[in-house]
């Protein structure tokens, strides 16, 4: 007698505890908390201080804001599908100014693209740009120290 509705043949299962899915996609999909960047350009971060009084921004955009010199003309958009925070490896980068996981994390260019997300959620509301809608679309394909020649 099942106990289950679901019920799973067994080469099924084989290839799900193997694969994790049954979907799968030409490339990976990176989730882009677009709402902390925004609140980067708008407004002060949160800083925070560690122990031993080391500065840090309590979000996912200081891998961007402390990107290595070598990235400093990239785009969020392009920083988020092109590169990852990893353990260091050949070729990997130092970031640019100190980072909260300077120690043990670097910057590596991936050899596949990946898809950046964004959820309708975080997207800003244009009245916050005075519904300057190319504005608030723009601010993902530009570096934050050059939106200033746009205002």
């Amino acid at each position: 007698m099942a106990t289950k509705v679901h019920k799973v043949a067994a080469p099924m299962a084989s290839y799900l505890i193997r694969n994790g899915s049954r979907f799968h996609f030409s490339h990976n999909f990176s989730y882009v908390d677009i709402g902390s960047f925004f609140k980067a350009i708008q407004e002060d971060l949160n800083i925070s201080a560690d122990e031993d009084g080391s500065v840090f921004l309590k979000s996912s955009v200081s891998n961007y804001l402390c990107r290595p010199k070598e990235l400093e003309e990239v785009c969020v958009y392009d920083f988020e599908s092109q590169y990852v925070a990893c353990k260091p490896v050949t070729g990997s980068l130092e970031w640019a100014v100190p980072h909260p996981n300077n120690d043990h994390l670097k910057v590596r260019q991936l050899s596949m693209e990946r898809i950046p997300v964004i959820s309708y959620l975080d997207f800003v509301n244009t009245k916050e740009f005075d519904g300057n809608d190319i504005f608030c679309c723009k601010t993902e394909e530009i570096p934050p120290e050059k939106l200033s020649s746009m205002e």
